[in-house]
């Protein structure tokens, strides 16, 4: 009898505490060279700083929910020369960033796990908590790795495998003679380390609430026909959300309440049309039901227009020349002809296209089109001043195929027009393949290229000046017809 209650009492127990389960993140079958990154293990530099970004979205997918995380494990494909990294420690801290810069995340971080001095082994190689770390199942998390300068001559690095991902995932410092703790800044990326993560998940015991924060805000205007809808899990454990979508309201003339899965962003896969206004509603959902009093939200799209930059049909195989691993392309747009096709101050540029002619297949990895506003006339080598580039676009993809390719910007651009505008196009592959190519027109002194191996697209230099520049196609919103309008000009003033 006794036994039978403590059998009862133990079920009741681990019901009570939820279950553990190893949450698999990243499958990719690449892996870093000896001297590459990303990777948790190396000393190819004798210290490093490794972060990696998860967000709760991709966890959720998987089913994971709130609750402690107790271990994490990295996959080694190889060893290599690899020596022992000492006082090798990680940490983790919950983030709202969704996608990493070149500036590590200040803040308090949690260390849950140290070793004096760490030495991986082939295959799996595991990291149990000391600490759990208690995740809240709707903040992104953020895994921090730091190690000490090794005493005596740097190595290599062990090669582990990574999944390439549509955000900036990883960042990376590293020196031959400071601790990795003293890394502020370092190279981002959108490759990752496969991870297992075990996650203790709590039980889940009501519905969930309404969600919130609904980008775009409800009420705005001047949205773009292919804004992404996005939201934040509310209260509760939420295990999937049913969108409704129209320009009814009730919503359902375009999207009638269809199941998404766990995901906190929906692109409609075609544009949607301009200067009207659109309803939608996101219904969460768990094992229990759905979630009551859902709100409705809208917004009202710009009165978008495109406009092209080049007709002729010379061949160039910038921006995506991938004959070689990388590749960085500036082309460089005066402000008469962005006048001339009717883009004048004020503008949101929302969207760029080029006019594709044969499209390699090959994935173009951390595939970034940055963009300033330039008082530059004409180009004699790389403007390689980043601070004043906005990153408009960064995902690892192919070209879809011939004819226009087009980038929805993540961020609109804003044109302040008493200038031209610069726009830098890079990626970086392991690998090359055969050069896709572009219609292009004559355009002297406004193109400057460069392609080589084994470097980091973004930060190409040298390069050589292009007589074609590629046709491009701009998808602008706001005022048109040669007014100006209202515009804010942002480089006046400082935002932080």
């Amino acid at each position: 009898m006794k036994k039978t209650l403590l059998m009862i009492m133990l079920v009741c127990l681990s019901l009570a505490l939820g279950a553990q389960t190893v949450f698999t993140i990243g499958t990719g079958t690449s892996s870093n060279g000896t001297t590459g990154a990303p990777t948790p293990y190396g000393t190819w530099y004798k210290a490093f700083r490794q972060q990696y970004l998860y967000t709760a979205s991709e966890l959720s997918l998987q089913g994971a929910a709130a609750g402690a995380i107790t271990r994490l494990d990295f996959q080694v494909a190889n060893l290599n020369n690899c020596s022992p990294m000492p006082n090798y420690r990680i940490r983790l801290k919950h983030t709202t960033q969704n996608s990493l810069s070149s500036s590590f995340e200040g803040g308090t971080y949690t260390q849950v796990f140290h070793s004096a001095s760490f030495m991986p082994v082939s295959g799996w190689n595991s990291h149990v908590f000391s600490e759990d770390f208690m995740w809240d199942g709707v903040s992104n998390i953020l895994v921090d790795i730091v190690t000490d300068v090794i005493a005596g001559s740097y190595s290599q690095n062990a090669s582990v495998y990574y999944s390439a991902t549509g955000f900036n995932s990883s960042l990376r410092y590293q020196s031959d003679s400071s601790n990795g703790t003293v890394g502020t800044t370092g190279t981002a990326s959108s490759n990752r380390s496969n991870t297992r993560l075990y996650i203790q998940t709590q039980p889940i015991t009501e519905v969930p609430g309404a969600a919130v924060l609904p980008a775009p805000a409800t009420g705005a205007t001047d949205i773009s026909t292919m804004q992404e809808l996005s939201w934040q899990v509310g209260t509760g454990i939420t295990q999937g959300f049913r969108l409704s979508l129209g320009t009814n309201n009730p919503p359902t003339n375009l999207v009638n309440n269809q199941d998404l899965g766990y995901t906190l962003s929906y692109q409609h896969p075609s544009a949607l049309q301009s200067n009207s206004t659109y309803y939608w509603q996101i219904v969460p959902y768990n094992s229990l039901g759905t979630a009551s009093d859902c709100p409705i939200w809208s917004f009202s799209t710009a009165n978008e227009t495109t406009v092209i930059i080049g007709t002729d049909t010379n061949s160039s195989s910038f921006p995506f020349y991938s004959y070689y691993e990388d590749a960085r392309t500036q082309m460089l747009f005066s402000a008469d002809e962005l006048s001339a096709v009717g883009i004048f101050p004020g503008q949101m540029l929302q969207q760029i296209a080029f006019d594709v002619v044969f499209a390699n297949s090959a994935v173009l990895n951390d595939l970034m089109i940055r963009i300033k506003n330039t008082d530059l006339q004409s180009l004699s080598g790389f403007d390689t001043d980043t601070t004043d580039f906005q990153t408009c676009y960064l995902a690892s993809q192919a070209l879809s195929g011939s004819g226009w390719n087009s980038f929805q910007f993540s961020e609109p651009f804003l044109y302040l027009g008493n200038s031209g505008i610069l726009i830098d196009v890079s990626f970086n592959n392991d690998g090359w393949s055969a050069n896709s190519t572009v219609n292009a027109s004559a355009a002297a002194g406004k193109t400057w290229a460069r392609y080589m191996d084994g470097g980091n697209g973004a930060h190409l230099t040298g390069g050589s000046a292009q007589a074609n520049r590629p046709n491009i196609r701009f998808t602008i919103a706001g005022n048109s017809g040669g007014d100006p309008g209202f515009y804010v000009n942002n480089s006046a003033y400082d935002f932080g």
